[in-house]
């Protein structure tokens, strides 16, 4: 078997296990399994099955049908989130700079694309996997935020959930094709932070980088002030090494003498990155 034929199997038998979770969960009508099994034996009676095994009938027929290169004739849809309405606004704005015809990860810009990965994209965005900004959303306030928001993970994950339906064309925005974010300008001055620090003199943070921020950890970190206010500054999720990049704040922070910045816990270094004086 050629590698496009294996991948195209591979891509069958996740699609039918992930339709058969489903049907356990929402199981579809007798008529439903009538006329699926009509296509496939017309002379033998599907009524006969018991109820637990109709789905292991209804998986048999899914497999069959990609093994002859044919699209189930249904699609369990228990979702009214549709690609063409929320979904694919999502994507455009928060994954095709990478996924799409000729980017870095596989292409994500068209429903036909995306819809095989609908499973794998719950789960990689659920556990924060993708998109790989690496900083826990609002947590600090930082320029070109790539993170997902608890309401766009929700809409993805009940989207694929829910069967992945297409939806109305008429409601697909306009795809404009891919945007890079222009990283801001390096700005000369650092100071790391290696666990925590007390500031000798004032300081104005445009941002920071993970540097010495070893794989996998969890680590948070703080700015307190002497009047005893506290500024989050960024939160690090298992830590992954595509997150190394500079996260630039919205706005520069200021701190004055005696400011004691600490990572929670203290693993490894961060480099704060300075304004000018």
């Amino acid at each position: 078997m050629c590698g496009r034929e294996s991948v195209s199997a591979a891509k069958t038998v996740h699609a039918s296990l992930d339709i058969l979770m489903r049907l356990w969960r929402h199981p579809p009508s007798e008529g439903d399994f009538q006329d699926r099994w009509r296509h496939f034996a017309p002379t033998k009676s599907f009524s006969g099955l018991t109820t637990q095994a109709k789905p292991i009938g209804w998986l048999l027929m899914l497999l069959l049908a990609g093994l002859e290169g044919a699209a189930p004739a249904h699609e369990l849809i228990t979702t009214k989130i549709t690609w063409t309405r929320e979904v694919s606004r999502i994507f455009f704005r928060r994954c095709t700079s990478c996924h799409h015809q000729d980017g870095s990860s596989f292409d994500l810009s068209t429903y036909e694309k995306a819809r095989p990965w609908a499973e794998a994209i719950k789960e990689e965005i659920l556990e924060r996997r993708m998109p790989p900004w690496g900083a826990v959303k609002g947590f600090g306030d930082f320029q070109s935020d790539g993170a997902l928001s608890e309401a766009e993970i929700a809409i993805i994950s009940s989207w694929a959930e829910g069967g992945a339906p297409k939806g109305d064309l008429a409601l697909l925005p306009e795809y404009s094709g891919t945007r890079e974010e222009p990283e801001a300008p390096g700005t000369g001055r650092s100071l790391v932070v290696n666990g925590h620090l007390t500031l000798k003199s004032p300081v104005s943070v445009k941002g920071l980088r993970p540097d010495g921020l070893p794989e996998g950890a969890t680590s948070r970190l703080i700015a307190e002030r002497p009047d005893g206010t506290v500024e989050p500054l960024i939160w690090f999720y298992k830590y992954a090494p595509r997150f190394l990049h500079s996260y630039y704040f919205k706005t520069a922070l200021k701190f004055s003498v005696g400011t004691r910045i600490r990572m929670q816990p203290e693993i490894g270094s961060v480099t704060l990155l300075l304004n000018q004086r």
